[in-house]
């Protein structure tokens, strides 16, 4: 376009539209490698303790909250006070991108000055990891989409939000591949709340071949 219609473009305009479409080609490259990854690398199992991996998740996403003028929160609750030991075995590297993505996308989907709230719980058997934020919410047909590849939803109202929708994706299957499952709760202008259930006790199964 500079080419062929010069003078219609200032030399910054030039600048920041090349910035822009490289930003957004490296996170479709970062995006394709990470779900790749997620999906076919085996998992290096581990002791991992998932109240410390939420509070490391959230300073991850301090910058990004701080840019946005919003507050990300770690909130302890009854299993901390009771000093309990959260702990399940699972590949470390691909939870924390799970928990940095699920925060990431609250930060994304939130307006300027609201709160993103993160805590840990326990129900039947599981840890369950709760983000939740007060922004836009999704009504029951955007929720029955959540988890496909490449949806992205509040484009027409919101415009400023980017990405390319695998984000999601890649929190089901590294989640799946731990045998344990994600629920979501939201209401238009409501926000959202995302609910990871791991298991306390993945056993010594092959965790790989159990979700394959």
């Amino acid at each position: 376009m500079y080419q062929e219609f010069p003078g219609q473009m200032s030399e910054a305009d030039l600048h920041h539209k090349i910035g822009r479409l490289a930003n957004q080609s490296l996170e479709m490259a970062e995006s394709f490698v990470q779900l790749a990854s997620a999906q076919s690398q085996s998992l290096q199992r581990h002791l991992v303790y998932l109240d410390m991996l939420l509070q490391e998740a959230v300073d991850d996403c301090w910058a990004k909250a701080t840019e946005k003028k919003l507050q990300v929160r770690y909130v302890p609750g009854a299993l901390e006070a009771a000093d309990t030991e959260i702990a399940t075995v699972g590949d470390r590297s691909l939870l924390h991108r799970c928990l940095v993505n699920l925060i990431t996308n609250a930060i994304k989907y939130s307006p300027a000055g609201s709160l993103v709230e993160t805590s840990v719980s326990a129900d039947q058997g599981y840890w369950v990891v709760h983000i939740r934020d007060h922004g836009y919410g999704m009504n029951a047909e955007q929720l029955t989409r959540l988890f496909q590849p490449f949806q992205r939803f509040h484009q027409g109202s919101q415009p400023q939000i980017t990405g390319i929708g695998l984000g999601l994706t890649f929190v089901q299957t590294v989640v799946q591949r731990h045998q344990g499952f994600v629920t979501v709760t939201s209401a238009e202008g409501e926000g959202s709340c995302f609910s990871v259930h791991l298991p306390m006790d993945p056993g010594d199964g092959d965790m790989h071949a159990a979700a394959a």
